[in-house]
């Protein structure tokens, strides 16, 4: 018998994210919070929600608290629903699935070009009803290939094809192929979801190698009923139950082989407790298990024998323990690794020991703990070797060429190039550690345990980078590490891969080395800005469009306004002012003075405070146009020459010169 798992099994990135999001806003006390539509297809977690406040409504309308916090399910909402919820004075926390508002964009997008909008999938579903909200519920839904004869389109017509991000997979290519015939001018928009493709096909590879199969998750769940149905396909004896609890208590796992699989809106904890109960049930189905085979064991002790007791007394270093035998077993307090596990046991107590030496003779048998926790890892090792499934293991000590750690008593040796990937100079920096490593050699007689941490480092990273690749996305928040700098930016860690911050992308004001404003080892927030699954590089982005000096400035200036500004530069053709740090204003040399000048610094000077009126704010490209002109009476100019020039000035209009005299000046110090 053996149980199988799918990789892919648990929620995907879209509903964790809204469950997540679901789960911090519960935690809010000074507010009612409701939750427009289920959040999730699953009983499970919106009991749970629940039971943390938050209240399910079918409509805006029910909501009727002000102030509430409104969050939108992950299935997403229309136009029209958005629109009116936004009228209505609530904090709105939309935790639609990121694929699905990719959707909603692209929908409006081709809608608003005037092409005939197609949505294959279930019409009743909660996200195709939102998805057709974009598109003022104008579409043409096809759930099968019987759909297709009543396309209210023509052949020449602009169409614009769209899927449910649950369809499945075979049974949309067969409907997209035949569409593609019937129409000249067709865009194609293949959003089924990747992580749900991944899911179907896991489940379809699993469950043709398997004799039993079940899928745990809501019986509304629409991914969860595609994944039954390829399941059931291929797997006669297929069950569909959304926990622990809907399973058929007659199921019988012995000499069968089982799989395990779930849809997007299965919690982790299900699937655990689901494969917990399956593994106990076949170990009460084995003809003999290890427990069995010490209840059944004679009552005539030898050495070597592993029996269970009871303790009926003890002393400050021994525990006397009743094996069933004429005589008493002796088990020593050195047989414990804790003492405090030596000091718990008392009266009454049952335990598994060692038969180390029976004495007739003297009337006592002699019992060790430590053997038998040795047999046991031993079994466990030689299984984990079998099964090739990881272990945790403490390193104890460095050898020569690598370390030896430890598993519930049982030594493994771990050569010096298998205990990371990386390379590691000083071995005895890992003693202490406690690591998980495969076992890849076995071999008792020989006393030959060889583990290897690497292969599941390396092979955690591929698995843990290939989960990056798929839900990867440009705008996506991560929570990354610096690692190092360079001259030219910072590489941070955002789990599988480093990926590189640009100087220019950590802040708006200018820096000179990413040191100045971060430290290695630091966790930031980043945002995905561009990534290269094949050249294996992602550009990280850090600040905060809300942090620009020009985000909103047209909202705290408008044409007609009347500022203070300071000078900060001075050209030719003006002067630049600034608004408030980070934003500049141009006052063009024509609008400085009534009077023609020749250069802006004949009445401005930098650091010089003076009064504007705003000609214009242009945002998007981050301008903004000054007059010191309008503010002034036409026959007004600028105060802003010192008197020392006006007299110096007035005293060279009084000098009597023309072209070719000569003067004298007499320079004095």
């Amino acid at each position: 018998m053996s149980i199988s798992v799918a990789k892919s099994a648990g929620f995907c990135h879209g509903v964790r994210h809204a469950v997540e999001k679901a789960l911090e806003v519960s935690k809010r006390s000074d507010v009612d919070i409701y939750c427009l539509g289920d959040i999730i297809h699953n009983n499970d977690v919106i009991r749970e929600l629940r039971e943390k406040g938050i209240k399910t409504v079918d409509s805006v309308e029910d909501i009727t608290q002000e102030g509430a916090v409104v969050l939108i399910r992950a299935h997403g909402i229309g136009k029209e629903v958005y629109n009116r919820l936004k009228s209505k004075n609530v904090e709105i926390v939309d935790a639609t699935c990121v694929y699905v508002k990719r959707i909603h964009t692209l929908v409006e997008q081709k809608h608003e070009e005037g092409r005939k909008i197609i949505i294959i999938g279930d019409r009743m579903h909660p996200e195709v009803i939102g998805i057709n909200g974009w598109c003022d519920d104008t579409a043409y839904i096809i759930a099968d290939e019987a759909d297709l004869e009543n396309i209210p389109y023509g052949s020449d017509d602009p169409v614009a094809v769209f899927s449910q991000t649950t369809f499945e997979k075979n049974k949309y290519r067969k409907i997209i192929d035949k569409i593609k015939i019937s129409f000249k001018n067709l865009q194609e928009f293949d959003t089924i979801c990747k992580s749900t493709l991944k899911r179907q096909e896991e489940a379809e590879e699993l469950s043709k190698k398997c004799d039993i199969m079940i899928v745990l998750g809501g019986e509304r769940s629409s991914n969860t009923k595609k994944i039954y149905d390829i399941c059931k396909t291929n797997c006669e004896e297929t069950y569909l139950a959304e926990n622990l609890s809907k399973l058929p208590r007659d199921l019988k796992l012995k000499n069968k082989k089982a799989g395990i699989t779930a849809g997007a809106s299965t919690p982790a904890n299900v699937i655990r407790e689901v494969y917990k109960h399956m593994n106990e049930s076949v170990s009460k189905e084995k003809d003999l298990s290890f427990e069995d085979a010490i209840n059944q064991a004679s009552l005539r002790l030898s050495s070597g024998s592993v029996v269970k007791g009871k303790v009926i007394g003890r002393t400050d270093e021994e525990l006397y323990i009743d094996v069933s035998y004429k005589s008493d077993g002796v088990l020593p307090k050195e047989e414990f690794g804790d003492e405090e596990e030596f000091a718990a046991l008392k009266a009454g107590d049952e335990i598994e020991v060692y038969v180390t030496r029976v004495n007739d003779n003297e009337g006592y048998v002699l019992l060790s703990k430590k053997r038998v926790d040795s047999i046991r890892s031993a079994d466990a090792v030689k299984r984990a070797f079998e099964e090739k499934t990881p272990l945790k293991a403490k390193v104890r000590n460095a050898v020569k060429g690598g370390v030896i750690a430890e598993h519930k008593g049982f030594e493994i040796f771990v050569p010096a190039s298998q205990i990371s990937d990386a390379y590691i100079r000083d071995l005895s920096s890992v003693v202490g550690n406690t690591i998980d490593v495969l076992i890849t050699e076995f071999d008792l007689r020989k006393k030959r345990v060889i583990g290897s941490a690497r292969v599941i480092i390396e092979k955690e990273k591929e698995e843990n980078l290939g989960r990056l690749w798929d839900e990867i996305e440009v705008g996506k928040e991560y929570e990354g590490t610096i690692k190092s700098f360079v001259d030219f930016g910072a590489f941070v860690n955002i789990g599988p891969i480093d990926g590189l911050l640009h100087i220019s992308e950590m802040s708006w004001s200018q820096i000179k080395h990413p040191s100045d404003i971060f430290k290695v080892g630091e966790k930031i927030k980043v945002t995905i800005l561009s990534y290269d699954e094949d050249k294996k590089k992602v550009s990280l982005g850090y600040r905060r469009e809300e942090d620009n000096p020009w985000y909103m400035i047209s909202e705290e200036i408008k044409a007609g306004d009347e500022i203070d500004v300071r000078i900060v530069r001075i050209v030719p053709f003006g002067a630049f002012a600034e608004i408030k740090p980070g934003v500049e204003g141009l006052i063009h040399i024509s609008n400085i003075s009534h009077k023609r000048l020749g250069h802006p610094a004949e009445v401005l000077r930098i650091d010089e405070i003076v009064r504007v009126k705003v000609l214009e704010v242009d945002e998007s490209n981050k301008r903004v146009a000054l007059s010191i002109k309008e503010l002034l009476a036409p026959d007004a100019e600028p105060e802003d020459i010192s008197k020392e020039e006006e007299d110096q000035s007035s005293h060279s209009e009084e000098l009597d010169v023309s072209l070719g005299d000569v003067i004298d000046f007499n320079i004095s110090k």
